[in-house]
């Protein structure tokens, strides 16, 4: 019980910083990958793979049930295929999350906080699955989760349902959007929260700034 609290606190801050217009969020679960569709997502995860640096402006909405809100936020996310991931969180405040393969980073008013992935295997599970997302990396997302997909002329929608019992007690299922790269990701939480973020300015640099680097170093 004290590690799942644990866990959401973790992963509810990973939401303040990381629906679908023309199809709804429940809707995508009707649309179950089939054999004929595999090779169409997998084109579309190898698509998201063919660039290490992914660099972009992000607005964030998180919809918290019980007070019936949403909670803004926005700023810079940032995506380095050995590095991890980075929200630079802009407004309401400033502050950096970094995610890379063995934990999490919270960086706020010159404090640091530090969630290593071997003292939570749940929230291990999340991150590989957030970074395997952005590596296309559509082997290992097969593995762990159920997947949805419907093509629209102008887009495509991916959900991904967790088959961990553990995860699916936190996480009810991410839903991406997108064309060519992920415009909007959505993760729906299993107690009713919603955060979705919306990517835009989408660029995909040779190389990080120097301060960048320092993000994700």
């Amino acid at each position: 019980m004290i590690k799942k609290k644990y866990s959401m606190r973790w992963i509810s801050l990973i939401f303040f910083v990381f629906i679908c217009a023309s199809l709804g969020a429940q809707d995508i679960f009707d649309y179950p990958v089939t054999s004929e569709q595999s090779a169409e997502v997998d084109s579309i995860f190898s698509e998201l793979a063919s660039h290490d640096i992914i660099k972009s402006s992000y607005r964030q909405i998180k919809h918290i049930p019980s007070i019936n809100r949403d909670v803004i936020s926005s700023g810079i996310f940032l995506f380095h295929k050995e590095r991890g991931l980075a929200w630079i969180v802009k407004s309401p405040f400033p502050m950096n999350i970094t995610i890379n393969d063995s934990e999490i980073v919270q960086e706020a008013g010159g404090q640091r906080q530090i969630l290593s992935f071997g003292d939570d295997p749940s929230f291990a599970q999340f991150s590989t699955t957030v970074q395997s997302v952005f590596r296309g990396e559509y082997d290992v997302i097969k593995k762990y989760y159920d997947m949805f997909y419907h093509k629209f002329p102008d887009h495509w929608t991916i959900a991904l349902e967790p088959k961990d019992e553990t995860l699916k007690s936190l996480i009810a299922s991410f839903v991406l959007e997108g064309n060519t790269q992920i415009e909007t990701f959505i993760i729906n939480e299993a107690q009713g929260g919603i955060t979705t973020y919306e990517f835009e300015d989408l660029q995909y640099p040779d190389s990080l700034t120097s301060e960048e680097s320092d993000v994700l170093p």
